[in-house]
């Protein structure tokens, strides 16, 4: 102790100013770290969202041409193309629940799995009413 009393003041004030330049290089090092660390979480977070978008997309576009393939079903006065359009309409809600069932089997968060599994009980929903819809044009569509 007594030997940093017989120091000189200009010798303290260049360890003082030593210590606060040493200091400054750390915080520049972890502000570095950070910056990048920043950089790949907003990275990580951008791929994620591009999948999650891409994934409601298709999910959205498959079940829109669903319902379509439904609603024009009554005015299908032709058995088989009834039957085309009731298939084409099962592939579409089999594909979006193949995606879905992908988005369930991944690493998504906890309301992305649970808003997808909702979404496979409404198409189940759907195809359940749909049936009854097919079922009742059929009753009036002829082979030919």
């Amino acid at each position: 102790m007594s030997a940093l009393t017989k120091l000189k003041i200009s010798s303290k004030l260049s360890s003082v100013i030593g210590a606060a330049l040493i200091a400054l290089c750390v915080m520049g090092g972890i502000a570095i770290f950070a910056t990048g660390k920043i950089q790949d979480l907003g990275h990580d977070l951008y791929s994620e969202n591009k999948q999650f978008l891409g994934m409601e997309m298709s999910v959205s576009i498959g079940i829109e041409r669903a319902i379509a393939d439904v609603q024009s079903a009554p005015s299908e006065l032709n058995l088989e193309t009834l039957k085309a359009k009731q298939a084409h309409f099962r592939a579409v809600l089999a594909d979006a629940k193949k995606v879905l069932g992908e988005n369930l089997a991944g690493n998504a968060a906890a309301d992305v799995k649970t808003g997808s599994a909702r979404i496979v009980t409404a198409i189940e929903t759907l195809e359940t009413a749909s049936k009854k819809v097919f079922d009742f044009a059929a009753s009036f569509a002829q082979p030919e």
